[in-house]
């Protein structure tokens, strides 16, 4: 299961009509969608994000759409989207909305050594097995939240493959995120491996 995108700013609960007309512009087929939608504001151009799953789909697979000035398609996990998005719309960061550019980015892109998640709290993990309480306790302690250093900046735990560390995480120009690690904080972590996958 992929791990869902976790955006600070709001989300607004789609109807089922709404989802289904992000499904139609995007040419998925017909079914009972539902989701949330975020208005980006990191791009400078107007833009929007949906998340919406096919109720019936027993794996409850995720599909994101972008809307971009009214230019709609479908977001996939790899490659080179984030860049391509960042051509198109520009980007405009700041204080208030790094958080969420980061997010995007590691929701969307497969770094050298794989996977990127960013961990808020021990719950964050998606592991094979569940931890002892007080192993859960010594993980959570060694874990902080995002920290934001300036508009291109932001300390935080990430996890890469069965890694958890701490890194200051710096955002270039044209949007790519550089993680530079300062602490390894565990590792051989029981991660399951489809959170690690898209």
């Amino acid at each position: 299961m992929t791990p869902p995108l976790a955006l600070q700013c709001d989300a607004d609960l789609l109807k089922t009509r709404a989802a289904q007309d992000w499904a139609k512009k995007a040419g998925l087929e017909k079914a009972k969608w539902k989701g949330l939608s975020w208005k980006l504001d990191f791009f400078k151009k107007s833009s929007s994000l949906a998340e919406i799953i096919d109720e019936d789909d027993l794996s409850q697979k995720r599909h994101y759409i972008i809307d971009i000035d009214n230019d709609v398609s479908l977001c996939e996990y790899g490659g080179d989207v984030v860049e391509t998005l960042v051509q198109k719309a520009g980007l405009d960061l700041n204080k208030t909305n790094i958080c969420d550019y980061l997010f995007f980015y590691l929701g969307f892109t497969r770094g050298q050594a794989g996977r990127v998640l960013t961990i808020q709290n021990v719950d964050d993990l998606i592991l094979r097995e569940e931890l002892t309480l007080i192993t859960r306790r010594n993980l959570q302690a060694l874990i902080t939240p995002t920290h934001i250093q300036s508009s291109h900046e932001i300390e935080g735990c990430f996890l890469i493959g069965d890694k958890l560390f701490k890194a200051l995480a710096t955002i270039d120009k044209k949007g790519s995120v550089m993680l530079k690690p300062t602490e390894i904080l565990a590792d051989t972590l029981p991660v399951q491996d489809q959170a690690l996958s898209a």
